[in-house]
């Protein structure tokens, strides 16, 4: 056994759901390694901004909210 849990599955009530947006990321081997031997610190900066961003671009217009008006 490799030490990982299986991951926990929530149910959600259906106002609770939030809209999903589909799309795909990469990372290379070599992106893996370096994020690997990041101090934590520094990974922890990281997703931070990741999570800042990602209010921000919740929280923005759609494209095509804006070009209906």
């Amino acid at each position: 056994m490799s030490g990982f849990s299986s991951p926990k599955v929530l149910k959600v009530d259906q106002e609770d759901r939030r809209e999903r947006v589909d799309f795909s990321y990469h990372l290379s081997d070599e992106q893996l390694i370096h994020w690997a031997q990041m101090p934590i610190l520094e990974k922890l900066r990281q997703l931070d901004e990741i999570r800042c961003f990602t209010l921000v671009a919740r929280a923005a217009p759609r494209a095509h909210e804006h070009s209906e008006r």
